[in-house]
């Protein structure tokens, strides 16, 4: 599908030379999720809360080059020095790097008002990687839903890891509160969110990825499907959300 498989040689050249935690599956989908963006909400903003190195930001920060859109990076940069990040990522984006703003500060200091005061307009995309406890989640969950824009994306770190209850314990708080979001898809280490009006979209365009991809996370797919369809797509929060993660 048009998107998708188009951005192995960055994954390989910089994402996966950056530090940090990212599997290939989750890269390789929010790389053609991204694509997908691109022929709407053009000039709106990305943002990711939690940066660390920058190695999910990387995708962000090439989406945005493509569409001359800016993209902002907030972190506490208690693990790593804002000086560090800036410089591990102008040395391997040398040419991206004029688009990105990093804020250095929590999250949790943040209102829907202050963010969306420092995008200028709702963002297309939005990563949720920040503190991975479960009132830090909550609070940038909830900032995400406000600031994300009709045809955006909400991507949730580590919603199905078992290191990080906090995380799964505010995803479903969240859900359960009625959110303007609904579930896509989650894979080995990511939860995707979408308006109701885009969510099928993303789903639909995703599924034939996953169909037609020869090997790796699209034979998993297919393998699953043909057993049971319950194995690919199951009810989250009464909306459809597509499985592609590694677990049997």
């Amino acid at each position: 599908m048009p998107g998708f498989d188009a951005d192995d040689e960055f994954l390989g050249q910089v994402t996966r030379r950056l530090e940090g935690w990212l599997t290939d599956d989750d890269a390789a989908v929010t790389a053609g999720l991204l694509r997908l963006q691109e022929t709407a909400e053009r000039d709106a903003p990305l943002v990711e809360i939690g940066v660390y190195c920058g190695k999910y930001l990387s995708l962000l920060m090439a989406s945005a080059n493509r569409t001359r859109s800016r993209v902002l990076g907030i972190d506490t940069f208690q693990f790593k020095d804002l000086a560090s990040v800036t410089s591990g990522l102008t040395a391997l984006m040398p040419d991206l790097i004029s688009g990105l703003s990093l804020h250095a500060g929590s999250s949790r200091e943040l209102t829907s008002e202050s963010l969306l005061a420092m995008l200028g307009r709702p963002a297309r995309f939005i990563s949720v990687d920040g503190s991975h406890d479960y009132a830090d989640v909550l609070h940038d969950l909830r900032l995400a839903d406000a600031a994300v824009a009709a045809g955006g994306l909400v991507a949730v770190d580590d919603f199905l890891n078992p290191l990080t209850l906090g995380v799964n314990r505010a995803v479903n708080v969240f859900m359960e509160s009625g959110p303007t979001l609904v579930g896509v898809a989650c894979g080995p280490n990511k939860l995707y969110l979408a308006r109701p009006t885009y969510a099928g979209f993303y789903r639909e365009h995703l599924e034939q990825h996953l169909l037609t991809t020869p090997a790796g996370r699209g034979e998993r797919f297919r393998t699953r499907l043909a057993t049971w369809r319950g194995l690919v797509e199951q009810d989250f929060f009464d909306s459809p959300a597509l499985l592609f993660t590694a677990s049997h």
